[in-house]
């Protein structure tokens, strides 16, 4: 996988207050309780499914058929539950926590954390050499870069390559991940973020979740979020587009 140097998060005036996205009738307790659970199973879960990685990839030596055929089981297994959790996260629907990030960082955290994934699957990440600031919450956005990404990786052919690479404009920055895989079908483009939907050409590593959180994500923020076919050659494009921070 290949990962440019890119800028850092950088220190610039924020509200002191968070925007609270949070739901009313839930109460503070019990919000607490459920972030903090959903957190605690989301840490062991996200080990389990790293350490089936490197087990797949033969780290620990060859695997038979028959036991490669059982953690391809137990690996989908584990995806479902992570999603799950990232959903019991997502609903709760906490308060944002806005600050500057840099573009180049936030994509390449977001490859970094896929970098098993995409080796595993003999596929090649490139990212842009962007100098562009958005203003958001870290986390929640690249939570949506993970699993813009990931769908990437899932839908891929080995050997293909995905590109993420930016579009600038004066008020916002639109971060574009393109793959070379199936496309997308035209019903699956008005519905590819709703819950549970997993499009035409649906793969089992998941929950149906991840871009129906991703939507929610990008609503919270005011930001929108698409995708479409990639014109002349095949594979998809999904997008955000985020409230740029204008050059100093």
């Amino acid at each position: 996988m290949e990962v440019h140097s890119s800028p850092t998060y950088q220190d610039f005036s924020v509200p002191q207050n968070p925007i609270d996205f949070r739901v009313p009738n839930l109460s503070p307790s019990l919000r607490d309780t459920l972030v903090d659970a959903s957190h605690e199973l989301k840490t062991p879960l996200s080990s389990i499914r790293n350490s089936l990685t490197l087990l797949k990839i033969g780290a620990a030596g060859p695997i038979p058929k028959d036991a490669q055929e059982v953690l391809d089981v137990v690996e989908r297994s584990t995806i479902r539950l992570i999603g799950l959790v990232e959903e019991l996260l997502s609903v709760q629907r906490i308060a944002l926590k806005l600050e500057a990030l840099a573009v180049g960082k936030l994509t390449t955290t977001a490859a970094e954390m896929l970098a098993g994934e995409a080796r595993a699957a003999n596929i090649d990440i490139q990212l842009p050499q962007s100098q562009a600031l958005v203003y958001g919450d870290a986390k929640r956005l690249l939570q949506v870069l993970v699993n813009l990404l990931s769908n990437a990786i899932k839908f891929s052919p080995p050997g293909s390559t995905i590109r993420v690479h930016t579009r600038d404009e004066v008020q916002y920055v639109t971060i574009l991940v393109s793959d070379q895989g199936v496309g997308l079908c035209d019903g699956d483009q008005d519905r590819i973020f709703n819950r549970y939907h997993q499009g035409t050409y649906k793969n089992d590593q998941g929950s149906g979740l991840g871009l129906a959180i991703s939507k929610q994500i990008a609503d919270d923020h005011n930001a929108q979020i698409g995708a479409y076919n990639n014109m002349g050659e095949s594979g998809a494009t999904f997008w955000i587009r985020l409230n740029r921070i204008p050059p100093a």
